[in-house]
């Protein structure tokens, strides 16, 4: 009784990862191009639609350009999914950028790779990663005025000299103990702005790092060195009074 039971366990895995090679093979007319690498893209989830899945590369392919990935792996031992959607990856990018981070809860989820039966790779769009995506599909057209401003606000922030700020106060938002710098920054001039920001430039976060809080739309906005474009770090932004503000909190809040 326990040999067949094992038999027909066996089988049973089989079955379910063959019904995921079937997928893979048949999902091959997306690709990751960046960097030197050019691989078909495999989302586990079959329920996205063509649009879906042409903003989740876009947004993919724009984090890994910032990450610099390389023509290297290394070894995982991960399953993603369930029953029919079951994916063993194999391999994962190494990437060599200085500054590695990536979206929050998501930072383990790019540059996977998996092998379909015919021995083609692919990168992995787990589930997991694509639910992160509906959620951020779903803050866009809830705050889609917000969202549509993101990007002249991005366009500003890398031409400060050339632009006509507003009074300092309106463009800094403090958030709880940080408050307590209000005058501080009341008493900054246009310049002084300018003088602190204009060093670095400027880019959109990935849709992953969307969020909301207090009823208003927050995001990311990396920093970039401004000699080489390379990222090295980011900055928090929020959505509000009608415009977009680098945002403030003491660590900890």
């Amino acid at each position: 009784m326990r040999l067949f039971y094992v038999i027909v366990l066996n089988a049973f895995v089989v079955w379910h990862l063959s019904v995921a090679d079937m997928a893979m093979e048949s999902s091959a007319n997306f690709h990751l191009d960046v960097n030197g690498i050019d691989l078909p893209i495999f989302f586990q989830d079959q329920s996205l639609g063509e649009e879906e899945k042409k903003m989740i590369l876009h947004d993919y392919r724009q984090i890994l350009t910032s990450l610099e990935p390389q023509n290297a792996y290394h070894s995982v031992i991960q399953a993603c999914g369930q029953g029919d959607n079951i994916i063993r990856a194999t391999k994962q990018l190494i990437c060599s950028a200085d500054y590695m981070k990536r979206p929050d809860a998501f930072h383990d989820q790019f540059g996977i790779v998996c092998t379909s039966k015919k021995g083609q790779e692919h990168i992995l769009i787990s589930k997991k990663l694509s639910d992160g995506y509906k959620v951020a599909f779903q803050l866009k057209r809830t705050y889609q005025d917000a969202y549509g401003s993101l990007s002249d606000f991005i366009q500003r922030m890398n031409h400060l000299k050339a632009e006509k700020l507003p009074p300092v106060q309106d463009i800094i938002y403090l958030y709880g103990e940080a408050q307590k710098f209000a005058d501080e920054v009341a008493n900054k001039s246009p310049y002084d702005f300018i003088d602190d920001y204009s060093r670095h430039r400027y880019a959109s976060g990935s849709l992953l790092e969307l969020n909301e809080k207090d009823g208003r739309l927050m995001s990311i906005m990396y920093v970039m060195d401004k000699n080489n474009g390379k990222r090295i770090g980011e900055m928090p932004i929020i959505y509000d009074a009608g415009r977009w503000k680098i945002y403030i909190a003491l660590s900890g809040e």
